[in-house]
């Protein structure tokens, strides 16, 4: 199977932890699919947390003469609750009793529990961003209320030598996703099997000293 790229490994990641983290405090926890877009169904889902890669940031070269840079990228997680009773509970909930937690709640437990993670990946830890309310308002008896928590981190990415083609090294590289859509690629170049050192003294030809090495 192939590996999958790093953006989608980071944002499983994220929606695994929130839907451990946040147990029945949310009714839904996924990747974001724009169900803020359909209120009527997605109320109907509240309390809930979605993910969605909110893109990417200038890249930051860093080593001059190599192909390589680091990759700036955020992550948004949007929370929505709903609550029959006052708009204050809405904000804070209304307690364990009647299971409401409150939009504001949600918020801090995403922040919580995902702030300074890098989650098991090769990223940098996750920064807390900007909170935004993106929607509020009243349907039929209940008032609902949506909020995105933002996330930056960065990783570094390597560039494919100039000219050269991807060269998947087995089924589960990254590259091996190319030939199954019909792209172009190269072999991969052999891994090093041992090599030789020759020491040559001033005046001579030959070397005076050799060795021989194999890498198991």
């Amino acid at each position: 199977m192939v590996t999958e790229p790093l953006l989608t490994r980071i944002q499983a990641a994220m929606v695994a932890r929130l839907e451990t983290g946040l147990g029945k405090a949310v009714r839904n926890c996924d990747y974001y699919a724009g169900e803020i877009d359909d209120l009527d169904n997605a109320v109907k889902a509240f309390p809930a947390a979605y993910v969605a890669f909110g893109g990417m940031a200038d890249s930051d070269t860093r080593r001059l003469g190599k192909p390589d840079w680091k990759e700036n990228g955020s992550f948004v997680v949007v929370v929505g609750d709903r609550l029959v009773r006052r708009s204050q509970g809405l904000r804070v909930g209304a307690g364990k009793v009647t299971g409401d937690v409150g939009v504001n709640r949600l918020v801090w437990a995403v922040r919580r529990l995902l702030g300074g993670q890098t989650l098991d990946l090769p990223i940098g830890r996750l920064l807390p961003g900007k909170v935004k309310t993106l929607a509020s308002g009243k349907f039929a008896a209940e008032h609902w209320c949506v909020m995105s928590v933002e996330f930056k981190t960065g990783w570094n990415e390597e560039a494919l030598p100039d000219g050269s083609w991807p060269a998947p090294e087995g089924p589960e590289h990254p590259d091996a996703l190319f030939p199954i859509f019909g792209g172009k690629t190269e072999t991969p170049l052999p891994w090093l099997s041992g090599f030789n050192v020759g020491l040559v003294q001033p005046g001579k030809d030959a070397p005076s000293i050799t060795f021989e090495t194999d890498v198991n």
